[in-house]
């Protein structure tokens, strides 16, 4: 039921000229001649107007009306759940990434942990090689001399020997 193309919900009071109208068919128009002047639409619509067409026409007008509202509060919640959603999903980048930098720092920290054990090892590896050749280049000496003097010992005694 509608009145002045307005939806009714509840007791509504009706004035003069007032259109009522009951489905999509029947539209009666109010005649009370006796409080035709407390009518707050008296200055707004002359009678000469008021027609079946011209109910139908405010009806129409007042349901693409509501519409447009219903349409822009779907529109506006719409709008809210996308924001909420990106929203959550920027969280969830935001989450992630920090994750993956976390890990990332770990994973760069064990990465230059186990970097600097190798570069330890490889430096006494290479303070033992050095120290090894040291030894080594040591012991051929000492065999050379040990040679040298042996030969001057040998010789010292065929020297001997020959006199």
């Amino acid at each position: 039921m509608y009145v002045n193309g307005q939806k009714i919900t509840g007791a509504t009071k009706i004035y003069h000229n007032d259109r009522i109208i009951f489905g999509t068919n029947s539209i009666f128009v109010l005649k009370d001649h006796e409080k035709e002047n407390e009518s707050p639409n008296k200055d707004k619509i002359k009678v000469s107007e008021i027609d079946w067409e011209f109910a139908q026409t405010e009806l129409v007008d007042t349901m693409n009306k509501e519409k447009k509202i219903k349409l822009e509060e779907m529109s506006k919640e719409r709008e809210k759940e996308v924001e909420e959603k990106i929203k959550n999903i920027q969280e969830q980048y935001e989450k992630e990434k920090n994750q993956k930098e976390e890990f990332l720092s770990k994973q760069k920290q064990e990465f230059e942990k186990k970097v600097k054990e190798l570069e330890e090892k490889m430096k006494k590896e290479s303070e033992n090689q050095k120290l090894d050749q040291e030894r080594k280049q040591a012991e051929q000496e000492w065999k050379e001399q040990f040679s040298k003097y042996e030969a001057e010992r040998l010789q010292k005694e065929r020297e001997r020997e020959r006199m």
